[in-house]
């Protein structure tokens, strides 16, 4: 059958017991069917839905970083078509490998910082249109960093 909660009189708890032993008259038995089910940090309220404004400041960060990490993709491509070659011509390779090498980790350390954003606002409940407008793109951000991290240790050059 499953496990069964037991108040236990005395004190101000719920007892844990296995149905398939014994017998267990007499005292008050209420069925647990899964963990999610109990209250705790498990189980969020939900506090906006997805066609309200959100009720938490930090889903409006959540979508701007997102937005950052949609936007920084063609900056990148931009930086190494043009920005670089024109820093190497004038300052060396030396300088034109740093700039790229730099802007490279600031767009990486900008996805991680909308994920974790964003994944602290789906937790506190905020479902609203703006979270996903900015977790979306972030979410995609962070799997092509993922894909290109592990391209990278699977595939050296």
């Amino acid at each position: 059958m499953g496990a069964l909660a037991r108040l236990d009189p005395s004190a101000d708890h719920w007892s844990f017991l296995d149905t398939d032993h014994g017998n267990f008259s007499g005292f008050r038995f209420r069925e647990i069917r899964s963990i999610t089910n109990l209250e705790g940090p498990i189980s969020a309220t939900i506090i906006s839905k997805f066609s309200e404004k959100p009720k938490l400041r930090i889903t409006w960060w959540a979508m701007g970083l997102g937005l950052v990490t949609l936007f920084i993709s063609p900056l990148l491509s931009f930086s190494v078509a043009v920005i670089v070659p024109a820093i190497a011509k004038t300052f060396g390779e030396g300088t034109s490998n740093t700039y790229g090498l730099n802007l490279g980790l600031i767009a990486f350390l900008l996805t991680i910082a909308a994920l974790v954003v964003g994944s602290i606002a789906l937790r506190k409940g905020e479902r609203s249109w703006v979270l996903w407008l900015g977790f979306g793109p972030a979410l995609l951000a962070g799997a092509f960093w993922l894909f290109m991290i592990i391209g990278e240790l699977a595939f050296p050059h």
